[in-house]
This record gives C-alpha cells, structure tokens and sequence, in this order.
C-alpha cells in the first residue's frame, strides 16, 4: 500500500508541476526526417536572415548561447556559415490577452496580461526549407486589471519578465536528437 500511495503522489505532483508550467510549447517536424545525418549549425542571420523583431543585445546573447549548449546537448555542433547544415533562426514578438474570471471565486474578475511569444526554427543550409519549428508562449506581465465589473480598468507597472531560460529549455528538449 505505501508504493502505491508514493506513485499516487508521484503522479500527482507531475501532474501539478506540468499544469502550473507557465510556458506553452507547440512543435512542428515538418523536415525533421531531413535532420538524419545533418550534424552542424550556424545561426541564419550569419546567411542574411534576420529576426523581425530582434530582442535586447543581452538578451539576444542570453538566448544564443543556451541554444548553443542545447544544440550540442542533442548531439548537433557549430560551424561556420557556410559550413552548416542546419541554420537555426529566431523571432520574438508580444501579444495581449484578457482574462475574465468568476467574481465569486477571485478578487479580480478581469486581466489584460501581455504574453511573449519566441519562436525557434531549424533550416536546411542549403535550400532553406523548414526542418524543425518550436513555438513557446509565456506570460511576461499584467497590463491592466479591474476588480469588480463596474470599476473601471486599472493600468498595472510591472516589469516586463521574459524568463527566456524556462521557454528555451522547454523548446530546446522537443528538438529531435541527432541520429
């Protein structure tokens, strides 16, 4: 009875952690047959690319150098730009949403919370087709919120709170290992 009462809490506590995980992560392998064999990567902007909206400069480091060591973590190595197989491209962008809550179970019944959205994408060097696409979507802050349904909408100054680490990890994991 214990051992099935420490795999019940096991499971629970997984359970807990994943549905409390603030991250969000779609993935698309639309070449990832394609990954057999590749086993270098180079960033894309080093072939021209470039994000549409790039982050901050530490940021921008910050995220570069954990996809590097997540990369390598799946068995792929760095090259130069013409010596890849794989470009790996990002892209950033926010987005707002509201949240309406039951007033009789919370203090606040609306949130206008603003998300960021980071994209991470794998592309064949030579042709640059898509071989691998994961996007992570996190909450970054509270814009705005109200706490009853007639005050009225309250502006919220918090700090903007990208956590690229949690998303990436999340990101970095669902590549496919090199084969």
């Amino acid at each position: 009875m214990p051992r099935l009462q420490a795999s019940l809490l096991v499971c629970c506590a997984s359970w807990f952690a994943l549905a409390c995980s603030a991250v969000a992560v779609e993935t698309d392998a639309v070449g990832s047959p394609r990954l057999r064999g590749l086993a270098t990567f180079a960033w894309s902007d080093e072939a021209g690319l470039v994000p549409s909206e790039p982050l901050p400069v530490a940021l921008d480091r910050e995220l570069r150098q954990r996809v590097l060591a997540g990369l390598q973590a799946r068995g792929y190595q760095p090259a130069e730009g013409d010596d890849a197989d794989i470009l790996v491209a990002y892209d950033t962008y926010t987005a707002s949403r509201d949240e309406w809550h039951d007033p009789y179970f919370r203090t606040v019944v609306f949130e206008r919370v603003e998300e960021g959205h980071l994209t991470l994408e794998l592309l064949a060097a030579d042709d640059l087709e898509p071989l691998w696409s994961g996007r992570g979507r996190r909450d970054l802050r509270v814009l705005a919120r109200k706490t009853d349904s007639l005050s009225p909408l309250h502006a919220v100054d918090e700090p903007r709170e990208w956590e690229l680490a949690e998303t990436l990890a999340a990101l970095l994991d669902s590549v496919p290992e090199r084969r």
